[in-house]
């Protein structure tokens, strides 16, 4: 039987992240064209846009990067990238 002064040595562990690294990520991707209406003009991660094993967007979605004007278009299961054009200087 243990003595009412017994003590225990409890290793404490490093605090853990509540959220996992890419959730906090800023929403970079709009879309700009959506066949059903339903996506038009809401902003997505890049997590969210291929994240996923199985997606499930609309046929003809276009997401636009906001800063880097890059273009993803989903066609036949995945995506088109289109880059975005130079800037002639």
């Amino acid at each position: 039987m243990l003595s009412a002064t017994t003590t225990f040595q409890v290793p404490f562990k490093t605090p853990q992240r509540r959220s996992k690294p890419g959730r906090r990520a800023t929403r970079l991707w709009t879309v700009t064209q959506d066949p059903s209406g339903d996506f038009l003009g809401r902003c997505f991660r890049a997590f969210d846009l291929h994240g996923a094993v199985d997606n499930y967007w609309p046929e003809g979605i276009t997401f636009e990067n906001q800063k880097t004007k890059e273009r993803w278009i989903w066609t036949n299961e995945k995506f088109t990238i289109i880059k975005a054009p130079q800037k002639v200087i």
